[in-house]
């Protein structure tokens, strides 16, 4: 596992790096740049077949890694896979998960330009003929999507690596 952190000041580096032998993680330490920068230095640094990204500030679900493996599993064809993402709240020093959704359901104003290119047409969130993303409600278990956000997503290695 590998830990891509910017210098914090607060002492997290060294709290990771209490465990980095005990859990087999690597930190690499970002001097400069945003996130997509980490993100593509996990890339390179990354020897997997599944690479998976979380934000250094949520919450993953105790079986989050098993359940991509799952997901990878049963979508063969697939070259990435976005978690859904719930609000959490700090209350009195205390993590209080929900199952409130991050972001909302609303679904794109039905015009032509917001269609979806019809490679996508099934999906529930896409991007549209005129190149902005879209979204249905989804009631399926899997959601089909081009939409990933950055704070629970997976992808095989051989999707982005090459």
């Amino acid at each position: 596992m590998i830990f891509i952190l910017k210098p914090s000041g607060d002492g997290s580096e060294d709290v990771i790096r209490r465990y980095e032998d005990k859990l087999n993680i690597r930190v690499i330490i970002q001097e400069r740049g945003h996130a997509i920068d980490a993100y593509d230095m996990g890339i390179r640094e990354a020897d997997g077949d599944l690479l998976l990204f979380i934000d250094d500030d949520a919450v993953p679900h105790e079986d989050w890694v098993r359940r991509y493996i799952e997901l990878f599993s049963k979508l063969a064809d697939a070259g990435a896979i976005g978690g859904l993402s719930y609000k959490a709240y700090l209350i009195n020093g205390e993590i209080k998960l929900t199952n409130e959704s991050l972001f909302g359901n609303e679904s794109t104003k039905n015009v032509f330009y917001r269609k979806p290119l019809k490679e996508l047409y099934d999906y529930c969130r896409w991007l549209s003929i005129s190149g902005f993303p879209g979204s249905r409600p989804c009631i399926s278990p899997v959601m089909k999507s081009v939409l990933l956000n950055g704070m629970n997503m997976g992808f095989k290695s051989e999707a982005l690596k090459g």
